[in-house]
Parts: structure tokens; C-alpha cells; sequence
């Protein structure tokens, strides 16, 4: 059950109104403490320690991906009863370059430095490619030893420190309407061995990346960039200065 990750100790639970949608007097209320600074370090605090009681980081994902599938079997809709969009405000990657590539992956299965070192190995810091990597704080790897995955990643492709590709760190919270504006933005989606991804990716308008060979992640690339050039949407700045990686 859905209690076993949340509850009223370390989140705000929306019962359902008679229409199927969320209880508007209820949403009120959740919203109203989700703003209120003292509350909510209240509960990340009782959330965190929920988090931990797992006997492992994975049987928590395990849980969580479990109601996020039961979710995405339930429409959606807004207090007034109209769908959700699909795809809501694109997201702000600042400082991209002109062709995103996105990687959702799990940190703690070896995924994320493999998909570092593909992309290491496809481009260099000439390119106008930014990768962008989710940390999603739920996994429970920290900014810096992420980052640090990231560059043993770079150097194990032959990179050094200014010579690698452009990278960019989210560690956002993933819900799905994060996950939705990211996919909204991106060109070109990582998904290796998960086709839920790859379908929400292709939905959304995005190339999918099913494999870490190089030459494939070439190709991606040019096709991204063929499609910016041809519709005139290079609208996004190029970095200047030394290449890297940072976070939000």
C-alpha cells in the first residue's frame, strides 16, 4: 500500500472527491502546508526516516515503482475535473547546449557510469551536446559521490578535464510531472532495458537510446541536430567557457 512510503507524518494524503478527483477542501489543506517552510522540514525529516527503514535501497524502489505504475493507470485530472496535460511546462536546463540528451537510471546497478562513459566516448567538449543525468535524492547518493561516479566515468573514456562533454546533474525530486517536463525538453532519451521509458520518451517527441555503443549515440546526435537545423530551434545558448558538469 501506498502508507507503507507516505503518510500524515511525512507527507499531506488527498482523499479522492464523489467525481474520482482529488478532495478540493483536501488539496487546499495540503497545499497550504507544503508552503509552510517549518512543516515541510518537519516531514522530509520523518520521510527520510521512513526511507531508511528499508531493508535495502532497492526493495524501497521496488515499492515505489510499484504505485507509480498502480498511478499511471488512473486518469488524472484537475480540481475542476479537466484532463492533466501530458506534457506541462517544458523544463529549464540552464546553460545547455543545443542537443539534450536525458538519463534516468539507477545509480546503485552501475547504469549511470556506463551511460557517463558511452557518452564520453561519443563526444568530446567541441560538441553541442549537454547529457543530463537524474539524481533523483530517493536513490540515496549524494551530489558529491555522484559527481564523482561521473568523472572515474570520464577518465575511464579518455577524457580529461577539458576535453569531456558537457554534463548536467538534476537532483530533483522525480515525480511525474517532473519526469514529464523532462522528457518534454530533452531530444534524445537514455532507456537502456526499460521500455516504459522508451514509450513515454517516444510519446513525448524524443529519440530513444537503447544501447551504449558509441557510434549509435553518434548517429542520435546527428539526427538531433539535423532536426534543430532544419526547424530553425536552436534557441538554447551554447556554455562558454571550460566544459563540466554542475547541479542544479
Amino acid at each position: 500500500p501506498a502508507t507503507a512510503l507516505l503518510d500524515d507524518t511525512c507527507g499531506w494524503l488527498v482523499a479522492r472527491g464523489q467525481s474520482g478527483s482529488a478532495n478540493s477542501e483536501g488539496l487546499q489543506r495540503a497545499l497550504r502546508g507544503a508552503t509552510d517552510h517549518a512543516c515541510r522540514t518537519e516531514r522530509a525529516v520523518a520521510a527520510r526516516a521512513r526511507v531508511v527503514q528499508w531493508p535495502t535501497v532497492q526493495d524501497y524502489h521496488t515499492a515505489l515503482r510499484s504505485i507509480v505504475d498502480a498511478c499511471r493507470h488512473t486518469e488524472s485530472r484537475s480540481m475542476h475535473g479537466e484532463p492533466a496535460p501530458r506534457f506541462p511546462t517544458r523544463y529549464a536546463f540552464d546553460d545547455a547546449r543545443a542537443v539534450v540528451l536525458l538519463a534516468h537510471a539507477d545509480w546503485h546497478s552501475g547504469s549511470v557510469p556506463a551511460i557517463a562513459r558511452a557518452y564520453a566516448t561519443a563526444c568530446s567538449a567541441t560538441d553541442d551536446v549537454t547529457l543530463a543525468l537524474c539524481l533523483d535524492p530517493a536513490q540515496g547518493v549524494s551530489v558529491a559521490d555522484a559527481m564523482q561516479m561521473v568523472r572515474d566515468a570520464t577518465v575511464a573514456a579518455g577524457r580529461g578535464e577539458h576535453d569531456g562533454p558537457d554534463l548536467i546533474l538534476i537532483p530533483d525530486f522525480l515525480d511525474q510531472q517532473t519526469l514529464h517536463r523532462l522528457y518534454a525538453s530533452a531530444h534524445i532519451v537514455v532507456a537502456l532495458r526499460d521500455a516504459s521509458t522508451g514509450a513515454t520518451a517516444r510519446r513525448a517527441g524524443c529519440d530513444v537510446l537503447t544501447s551504449l555503443d558509441p557510434t549509435r549515440w553518434r548517429a542520435a546526435i546527428l539526427r538531433a541536430e539535423s532536426r534543430e537545423q532544419s526547424h530553425d530551434m536552436h534557441t538554447v545558448p551554447v556554455t562558454s567557457g571550460n566544459p563540466g558538469f554542475h547541479a542544479y
